[in-house]
């Protein structure tokens, strides 16, 4: 029987609170809303005591990997290093606000941090290494399909969740502990999980098979799924790894990265008969711990998979896969230029002189911090100046500005279809008005109003019969609206006077 969508995000968030450094991640997709902030509540709830930190896209490499501390090492005279927010992160989540919007260099750095698990800064005269592991919140708001949270951050986390449609009944029911206690469950998986030893091999063929039948070739993917494998049986309080744990695991982690549909599911074949068991001493001991593992063959993963997602969604799913690829070959991402004016600065840079930029006057500080004592040794002892600055501590601040685009929507409102015309082009200004919101982008309307009867009324005066008039209204009809043009020395088949006439 399948799930709701509601019941399946909270499983992968309780999976995800049982093993967040193991499992990665998770995906989540959608606006923010009541249904969004509810599941990250719960998640907070069953892991109350993990360091929560918030990451925004506009967010500067020093805040988030660490750097010099300028106060406190002008308040010392020798430098002081400050941790980021990745290494205050250690053993807990990292929720990523607006992630559709994470610069490729930013998502780099935060996907090293997750890769070797620690951050590695070397910056402002410092160099660290600080450990740090931790799981990471995608929340991606994004609306058109080329809006996404970055590839390689999204191939780093288990789960992918989409909050859009999720019935808000479903979510409160789903969420409702009663008497039980959240945070204790998770510990008590927590503690059982640590006593789990090597998977056997027959579930990791298994895993691996599915995932083939699947299209999926990441080798990651696979062993994120034999996690979630893990920590779900540490959650139903069993010592070794289950078919339903493995159908979970499919369910949630492969399925949403499939891109190949699965081939029908045929009825096995009778099985063959077993050997005679050889004699007990020539049975290998690897041998003899295989045989005492359960025997899944992948097909009923795969049979999971489609109760789960019927045939249409699940075709669905992997266009959407693979036209996510396809983008992320080509290397497609938002244009964008240097300007010397503002909208969105970059990372500052070391400048001897200012060209279309600004001081970056904290970074300048950072520059100039670590070298005060030296500076002001000799005769620079009794220099009045709170800070000596040179002129390789300046550091600039250039300015991105996003390349214009403007949308411009043309209605023909004239004529007996006027009303039916502007009923449809309602909702194509709602959809323009939406997409432009989302680029950044200008939307303008522009309104034909102009009928066949008001255009013989004009040229009335200028012709001497008013037949001619609605007659020569007609032919000028056609040539604007049907051939497009708009010079009437080249409206061929009006008369040279009445082309004079009209023309003057």
């Amino acid at each position: 029987m399948t799930q709701s969508r509601a019941a399946l995000a909270l499983q992968a968030f309780r999976l995800l609170a049982v093993d967040p450094v193991g499992l990665g991640g998770v995906w989540l997709r959608g606006g923010a809303g009541p249904m969004r902030d509810a599941l990250i509540a719960a998640l907070r709830t069953m892991a109350p005591d993990a360091p929560w930190r918030r990451l925004t896209p506009g967010m500067e490499d020093a805040a988030l990997l660490g750097g010099l501390d300028v106060a406190a090492t002008l308040a010392t005279g020798r430098p002081i290093a400050r941790s980021g927010l990745l290494a205050g992160a250690d053993g807990g989540f990292v929720e990523a606000l607006s992630a559709e919007r994470l610069a490729p260099e930013r998502a780099g750095l935060i996907g090293c941090a997750l890769r070797d698990g620690g951050v590695h800064m070397e910056r402002d005269g410092l160099s660290a290494w600080t450990p740090t592991r931790f799981a990471l919140l995608l929340c991606d708001e994004g609306i058109e399909p080329d809006e996404a949270a970055p590839l390689s951050l999204v191939r780093m986390v288990a789960f992918e969740v989409e909050v859009e449609g999720m019935r808000p009944r479903d979510l409160a029911d789903a969420v409702d502990w009663g008497e039980a206690d959240p945070a204790a469950e998770i510990a008590a998986a927590r503690a059982r999980l640590a006593g789990f030893g090597p998977a056997p091999e027959q579930i990791v063929r298994a895993l691996t098979e599915a995932a083939a039948a699947l299209g999926i070739a990441d080798a990651e993917a696979v062993l994120r799924a034999l996690r979630a494998a893990r920590a779900s049986a540490a959650l139903a309080n069993r010592a070794e790894i289950a078919e339903e744990d493995l159908s979970l695991a499919a369910i949630l982690t492969l399925a949403p990265r499939a891109i190949a549909a699965p081939p029908p599911s045929e009825e096995a074949p009778d099985p063959a008969p077993s050997p005679p068991d050889p004699a007990p001493d020539e049975t290998p001991p690897s041998e003899a711990q295989n045989e005492q593992a359960p025997q899944i063959p992948a097909e009923i993963l795969l049979d999971a998979v489609r109760a789960e997602f019927p045939e249409a969604a699940l075709a669905a799913l992997i266009e959407a896969n693979a036209q996510r690829n396809r983008r992320a070959a080509r290397g497609q991402s938002a244009a964008s230029k240097i300007a010397g004016t503002s909208w969105r600065g970059s990372a500052a840079r070391p400048a001897r002189r200012l060209s279309g930029g600004r001081i970056a006057v904290l970074d300048t500080l950072r520059a100039a911090a670590p070298w005060q004592t030296l500076r002001r040794q000799g005769a620079a002892a009794a220099d009045p100046r709170p800070i000596l600055l040179r002129a390789g501590d300046l550091h600039a601040k250039r300015f991105r500005q996003a390349i214009g685009e403007t949308t411009i929507l043309a209605v023909d409102a004239s004529g007996s279809q006027a009303f039916r015309r502007l009923a449809e082009a309602k909702g194509a200004v709602e959809l323009v008005l939406a997409r432009a919101y989302v680029a950044r982008a200008e939307a303008g309307l522009v309104a034909f109003r102009l009928d066949r009867a008001e255009l013989a009324a004009a040229l009335a005066p200028l012709l001497a019969e008013k037949r001619a008039a609605r007659m020569r209204a007609e032919q000028i009809w056609g040539w604007l609206y049907h051939h497009g043009v708009t010079d009437f020395a080249a409206m061929a088949n009006i008369g040279k006077a009445a082309r004079e006439a009209i023309a003057a």
